[in-house]
């Protein structure tokens, strides 16, 4: 027998904004020739429930009918929803009782889903803490690589696709690259955009360049009358290029891409430089390792804000750094 491919799972929340986010899911899942699971979590019955709370509730009957009446009503607007989903895309629908994020997660390690998509919200105020949500939680913690895309925005992944590979030269960057490898051929996609963001502005630039320069003025240095912010910008980049080049020839997939191919190299703030990149270069999809979110075992914020991933008409993928779960292993 054959086995059956590993599903994409679709978490929706049966509102207005499923629309977009099935187009996508659609497009994605034609391409990668993936079944698709459409999923609805509707809220444990005492969700209200502070810990340690032990107080029985006089309404528990009232409650669990009107419980039963939300998850039949949302098992009929899947189902509703499937129907609208063309004929050559295989889907299932399913309605959990759990959290949202907690559904996701057992529903896909339980299906052993190739990917997991999910709605997030812009945020209006970007803030450490704003646009937190479902997608979040599941890309900080999950073991399956997560899709987020822009609620209530329209994304064509039907057509030309340009995805933008973050890469931090450190082994977020790898599985990030390797992942972005595999869905590139996967995808056709018509370019690759493998870019670096040396977190250093230009003001600081400035300064590391004028005590160098003050060094060499004293003898302390050998004197090299070239040296500048320029040059010594351009030496960054040459290191940072020469790195970036040698991960990907490295890497599996490498070799049919060439001709897509293109590094990019920026100084700064990793949130504002990778989401210009991504609008000069109209990329679809970026896509990052798990270096830049909450650190499960350390509770530390990463390298990269994680404000460089929520930007209007842009996909995220957020791979994990563990081998079993990476795309390219997904059949």
């Amino acid at each position: 027998m054959t086995s059956r491919p590993r599903p994409i799972i679709l978490g929706l929340l049966l509102n207005e904004s499923d629309h977009s986010l099935i187009k996508a899911a659609v497009a994605l899942a034609r391409r990668l020739q993936k079944p698709l699971t459409l999923v609805h979590a509707v809220r444990p019955i005492f969700h209200y429930l502070g810990a340690g709370d032990v107080s029985i509730n006089p309404y528990y009957g009232y409650d669990k009918v009107l419980n039963d009446m939300e998850e039949e009503q949302a098992k009929t607007q899947l189902k509703a929803l499937a129907k609208e989903i063309p004929e050559d895309i295989i889907v299932d629908t399913l309605v959990m009782r759990d959290y949202p994020a907690e559904a996701l997660a057992t529903l896909g390690a339980e299906l052993h889903a190739s990917l997991i998509i999910c709605g997030v919200q812009i945020p209006q105020e970007k803030g450490i803490l704003s646009g937190f949500s479902t997608a979040f939680s599941l890309a900080a913690h999950g073991e399956i690589p997560i899709l987020m895309l822009p609620l209530g925005v329209e994304l064509d992944l039907s057509g030309d696709l340009r995805i933008l590979i973050a890469d931090n030269l450190e082994k977020e960057g790898r599985a990030a690259l390797e992942n972005a490898l595999f869905l590139a051929h996967a995808l056709q996609c018509n370019e690759v955009l493998h870019a670096h963001i040396y977190p250093i502005d230009k003001h600081e630039i400035e300064h590391l360049v004028g005590h160098i320069q003050t060094a060499m003025n004293e003898g302390k240095i050998p004197i090299q009358p070239e040296f500048s912010v320029e040059t010594y910008k351009e030496g960054l980049k040459h290191r940072i290029k020469d790195d970036l080049l040698y991960r990907f020839h490295n890497s599996i997939g490498a070799q049919g891409l060439m001709s897509r191919y293109q590094v990019a190299i920026a100084f700064g703030s990793p949130s504002e430089e990778l989401q210009k990149l991504a609008k000069a270069h109209k990329a679809q999809i970026m896509i990052f390792g798990r270096h830049h979110l909450l650190h499960k075992k350390s509770f530390a914020l990463g390298k990269i804000p994680y404000q460089a991933m929520v930007e209007e008409h842009i996909a995220t993928l957020v791979v994990p750094d563990q081998e079993h779960a990476a795309l390219n292993k997904a059949h």
